[in-house]
C-alpha cells in the first residue's frame, strides 16, 4: 500500500515538472520516458500477458526514438517485481509481444495500420502524435503550458483486456470512456 502511494506521488510529481530543457533538471525525453515506466505501474494486463507471467515489463519503441540516453537509468527499474526491458521494435509481431508500445509520430500514417494490427492484443499503446486517441491509441502524451500531460482512451484499453487504475485516470487530462458508460 505504501509503495503504491509512493508511485502515485512520483507520477504526480512528473506531471508537475516543466518540460523546458534545463528547468528542474529533467529533459522532455526523460519525463516522457519515466511516464512510460510509470504507466506500467497503473495498468493491469490479463493474467497470461501480465509482466509477472512474462518475467519482464517489455516497453517497445517503434519509429524514431526520441528518448535516447533517457532510457538508460530506467532500465534498472522494476515494476510488479519484474525488470523493465526496453526494445527497438520494427515489426508488428515484435510489437504484439510488448506490454507498452511507444509509437513515434515519425511513423505518420502507418500508426493507424499498426493499431489495427494490434486489435485485441493486450498492448498499451502510447504516442505523442496529435490525434492518437482518435486513431485508436490508448494513451496520448501532450505538452500543455510546458508540462507533459496525458489523455487515456479507456474504451481501447478495455477492448484490449487491460484495466487502468482509477489513480491514473484521476491524473489524466481527459478520458475517453467506453461507449456503454457514455449513455
Amino acid at each position: 500500500m505504501l509503495a503504491s502511494a509512493a508511485r502515485f506521488l512520483l507520477l504526480l510529481f512528473l506531471l508537475l515538472l516543466p518540460t523546458t530543457p534545463g528547468q528542474a533538471g529533467y529533459s522532455e525525453a526523460e519525463v516522457k520516458a519515466a511516464f512510460l515506466v510509470n504507466f506500467g505501474r497503473f495498468v493491469e494486463w490479463p493474467a497470461a500477458a501480465a509482466p509477472l507471467a512474462r518475467q519482464e515489463l517489455r516497453i517497445g519503441i517503434m519509429g524514431n526514438n526520441p528518448f535516447g540516453p533517457a532510457l538508460g537509468p530506467l532500465a534498472s527499474q522494476t515494476v510488479a517485481g519484474v525488470p523493465v526491458r526496453f526494445a527497438r521494435i520494427s515489426t508488428l509481431k515484435e510489437a504484439a509481444r510488448c506490454h507498452i508500445l511507444y509509437l513515434s509520430p515519425s511513423l505518420g500514417p502507418k500508426v493507424r495500420r499498426i493499431l489495427r494490427g494490434l486489435e485485441g492484443r493486450p498492448v498499451l499503446t502510447v504516442s505523442d502524435k496529435k490525434g492518437f486517441l482518435e486513431e485508436g491509441g490508448a494513451i496520448e502524451l501532450m505538452t500543455i503550458e510546458q508540462h507533459i500531460r496525458f489523455a487515456i482512451n479507456l474504451e481501447e484499453c478495455g477492448q484490449h483486456g487491460m484495466k487502468v487504475s482509477s489513480r491514473l485516470l484521476e491524473l489524466a487530462r481527459y478520458v475517453i470512456m467506453p461507449k456503454e458508460e457514455q449513455k
